[in-house]
């Protein structure tokens, strides 16, 4: 519970977390007092002051109840914050084309995920990575399923990613070759035929149509590989990328 607090969007203050770790605590203590009855308590004793021990079944059906109630408030504390994070506004996605139905499972599950919480690992972030490629150089990390910007003094900007099965089996060297600017339009791209409607209205292409880094909506899908598309980056991490990256940047795909 403190990690999704400490990472919710728009932060925090120190305060509101306390509070709602303090909220949680006090419904522990409720709800042990409620389940502690005057004989069940290890100090309690008969009148003739002889220990009181509980029958075998009694700490069973008790231990059961505390674990029943543990994850009844973990839930209740994952639902408050996913109705706290709901309600802060997404930004405006692009215009999508949608596809023709396929008759493919993985391809709804990953339209059923676009409202998923991104994981703290696959958030944008800037982390220590020595290398020797020169600074602005991208880096492609297929095995890890990571994308790094590389920046001076040993440190590189992070994406988490969701490779598609376009780029599954991409390798080496490229050069970012173009572009595709917002008043484009993805869809019509020869190289974009394949990829699925979440793609959005910019991408990164790398030396032709068919390699390319681009966009996406399906959150869950980050850290995964997926049917179709190349390079995926959530919308948002993605246009901080773009905004980075030039035509002529390097680009290693390993």
């Amino acid at each position: 519970m403190l990690t999704y607090l400490r990472s919710a969007t728009p932060e925090l203050s120190k305060a509101a977390i306390d509070a709602e770790l303090a909220s949680l605590e006090a419904a522990i203590q409720r709800v042990e007092l409620e389940f502690e009855s005057p004989l069940e308590r290890p100090r309690s004793v008969h009148a003739v002051g002889r220990p009181v021990e509980r029958p075998w079944y009694r700490r069973r059906a008790a231990g059961l109840a505390a674990a029943g109630v543990a994850v009844l408030l973990i839930g209740g504390a994952g639902f408050t914050y996913y109705t706290y994070t709901s309600r802060i506004p997404s930004p405006a996605q692009p215009t999508e084309v949608p596809l023709p139905a396929r008759a493919d499972a993985q391809r709804t599950r990953e339209a059923q995920s676009a409202d998923a919480p991104l994981p703290y690992i696959f958030m944008r972030q800037l982390v220590p990575y020595r290398t020797t490629h020169p600074t602005g150089t991208i880096i492609i990390d297929k095995s890890q399923l990571y994308l790094y910007v590389t920046q001076p003094k040993a440190a590189a900007v992070r994406y988490g990613i969701a490779l598609g099965n376009n780029c599954a089996d991409t390798a080496g060297l490229y050069q970012v070759s173009r572009r595709l600017e917002p008043g484009d339009r993805l869809q019509q791209e020869r190289g974009a035929a394949e990829h699925d409607n979440t793609a959005g209205d910019r991408a990164l292409y790398l030396g032709s149509e068919l390699h390319l880094i681009h966009g996406t909506n399906a959150t869950r899908s980050i850290g995964r590989t997926v049917w179709s598309g190349c390079f995926q980056i959530i919308h948002r991490d993605f246009a901080d990328l773009f905004n980075r990256v030039e035509v002529g940047t390097r680009v290693v795909v390993n």
